[in-house]
């Protein structure tokens, strides 16, 4: 009886800064086995989505015999409430009148289900896939080898003059002959190899053509999306939720708080990318309804397959990953998504059901497919040469854009102070919708044409005058767009005006601030900073950075549910967890990459051969 009062939670030190929940001990309960009692642990709270939900609520962890259920439970308590005089109930941090058996959760382990298992089924075979293309790929290097050493020391080759060719020439020929013979189907096993697919991760193509700097501006993008998710969703599961106002203060924690432009550099990269692509690719052929077909499936079939993997992982299995007083009983999910699956799939989870998000941070990726999906409006007319025409659509759309921002935050009180208005809208109307979002990828449309153009100009040049100017203003404006809220933080609000102009053209102007340095640094006007960037250490890091996105969440909600109490928040704590998510994300997204992302992407590319 002794170690089930133990077990109880009970009041702990920092009350006023927010130690509402007091979990007791979970480990110990569930290890009492003394006599006919066996514990089981529950909660006591009122009920919160799972993952996004941080508004405070008290929570008091219990131990009770194994054969009572959540209804038992929520009878005794009410039975107690009845009992207790006012005097004490009026003591307690909630005004409790009446239980509902919904307020009790209890930590139980459950079966597999269906969904689950099919998860499973599903993962299986392409972990089967997996290790039977690497075993066939190994064989068929052994073979090569042997056939390799064979053919050197045994056969001159010599082409039409009657010149001999050395090893290497050999090597290109026999590993030519062998690719040309393979069959479709050993191209399939191939594709799933997991040593052939690490080597092309780690491989760093010496083309010209290759925007190098991107991968590094794209993996600090991700490491930044990463470190903003690590704080925001840790939120729900601290004792002193109360130093975050005293954060928020902080000029330099603008870092984390505004950590939102790390996707509006995304979106960048995105138009930067499809219309770089897009107009290189229609130089050499003209544009065609097989082209467009090409340009539309390709970017399907990019996204689709991860993506769906991921929210099959997260919305299917994700409940029995791990137990404990803060681990969410059904999972990271809503409904497990089977509500709203259809529309990640469809890419409109943006647009509908956003009250029920699945795989919450996916919203980017609606936006990202609705704006490559009318990106030919902008990029055709630039293709055939119409310049006019074409800048004229991305300005006016840019216009519009900041307009349409403008005008929506009006109509909401608060959401011109962003996330930090408390105002549900904000997340709903304005920042996850398209109109509101499309500016930086528009931004990225011009600068890929501008790169396209003047990268490899053998006589242009920036005047060092102009470039450090150009530099400055970037840098100038980069930090205006980050840091410029800061007297809403510190007692000095800016006016309703100036919020408003904030909000609608922040992320535009971000985008642009941006592109100059980007800009410069493919045209070789980037200096040291062009050769940090382009470090070859960023290349696969880079590749790893769309499954790191997709994944990152489900390794940050494990760990903060996983823990037995709630974190004390303090910055050495989350620098550690930051870190520790990132790495393990890192990891999760390598292994999400070679099972799946890379084989069907050489899926993709002999299916095209084939056709």
């Amino acid at each position: 009886m002794l170690k089930v009062l133990d077990a109880f939670g009970k009041p702990p030190s920092g009350i006023l800064e927010g130690a509402l929940f007091w979990a007791g001990e979970y480990k110990e309960c569930i290890n009492i086995t003394q006599n006919a009692f066996i514990g089981k642990y529950c909660s006591l709270s009122k009920p919160q989505l799972p993952s996004m939900d941080l508004s405070l609520s008290f929570k008091y962890g219990i131990c009770v015999p194994s054969l009572c259920d959540h209804n038992d439970i929520a009878s005794i308590i009410n039975l107690g409430i009845t009992i207790l005089p006012k005097n004490i109930t009026d003591l307690l941090p909630v005004n409790i009148s009446f239980i509902d058996s919904s307020y009790v959760t209890c930590v139980e382990s459950e079966p597999l289900d269906s969904d689950a298992a099919m998860a499973i089924g599903i993962i299986s075979i392409m972990v089967l896939l997996v290790i039977l293309g690497t075993g066939y790929d190994i064989f068929k290097e052994y073979s090569y080898k042997n056939h390799l050493r064979y053919i050197s020391s045994a056969i001159i080759i010599q082409t039409d003059s009657g010149n001999a060719i050395n090893n290497d020439e050999k090597e290109k020929i026999i590993h030519t002959f062998q690719e040309e013979n393979e069959s479709n189907l050993g191209k399939i096993l191939l594709g799933f190899s997991f040593y052939t697919n690490t080597k092309k991760l780690f491989h760093i193509s010496t083309n010209t053509d290759q925007l190098q700097c991107l991968h590094a501006i794209r993996f600090l993008s991700i490491a930044w999306v990463v470190l903003g998710h690590t704080y925001a969703f840790q939120l729900g599961n601290i004792d002193n939720i109360s130093i975050v106002a005293d954060w928020l203060k902080r000029f330099s924690f603008l870092i984390v708080s505004n950590a939102f432009f790390s996707v509006d550099s995304f979106f960048l990269l995105s138009g930067l990318l499809t219309s770089y692509l897009f107009l290189k690719e229609t130089a050499k052929k003209k544009i065609s309804i097989q082209l467009m077909i090409k340009y539309y499936l390709h970017r399907i079939w990019r996204l689709t397959p991860p993506y769906m993997l991921v929210l099959m992982f997260s919305a299917t299995l994700t409940k029995y990953l791990g137990t404990g007083p803060m681990y969410p009983k059904d999972g990271f999910e809503i409904n497990k998504c089977h509500d709203t699956w259809w529309t990640n799939l469809l890419y409109v989870n943006n647009l509908v059901k956003t009250d029920q998000a699945c795989l919450g941070v996916s919203w980017y990726l609606a936006n990202d497919m609705q704006f490559y999906f009318i990106a030919p409006l902008m990029l055709i007319p630039l293709a055939l040469g119409k310049k006019i025409l074409g800048f004229g659509i991305c300005i006016a759309l840019l216009i519009a854009n900041i307009i349409a921002t403008a005008l929506i935050i009006n109509h909401y009180p608060r959401t011109e102070l962003g996330l930090l208005g408390n105002n549900p809208n904000y997340f709903q109307k304005i920042y996850i919708t398209p109109w509101c979002r499309i500016g930086p990828y528009i931004v990225g449309i011009i600068l890929g044409y501008l790169i396209l153009h003047f990268k490899n100009r053998q006589n242009f040049k920036i005047k060092f005058e102009f470039n450090l100017l150009f530099w400055l203003l970037s840098l100038t404006m980069l930090g205006l767009m980050l840091f410029g809220i800061y007297p809403n933080l510190n007692g000095n609000p800016l006016s309703l005006t100036e919020n408003i102009l904030y909000q609608a053209s922040s992320r535009t102007l971000w985008a642009v601030g941006l592109s100059y340095i980007i800009f410069a640094c493919v045209t070789s006007h980037g200096g040291i900073v062009n050769s940090i960037l382009s470090w070859p250490v960023w290349v696969p890091l880079s590749r790893l950075s769309y499954c790191l996105y997709l994944f990152h969440t489900v390794v940050i909600l494990y760990f903060n549910g996983v823990q037995d109490h709630p974190i004390h928040m303090q910055d050495s704590t989350i620098i550690f967890n930051y870190i520790a998510n990132l790495v393990v994300s890192l990891a999760c997204a390598f292994l999400v990459s070679m099972t799946f992302e890379v084989p069907l992407l050489g899926l993709e590319k002999i299916l095209l051969k084939k056709h």
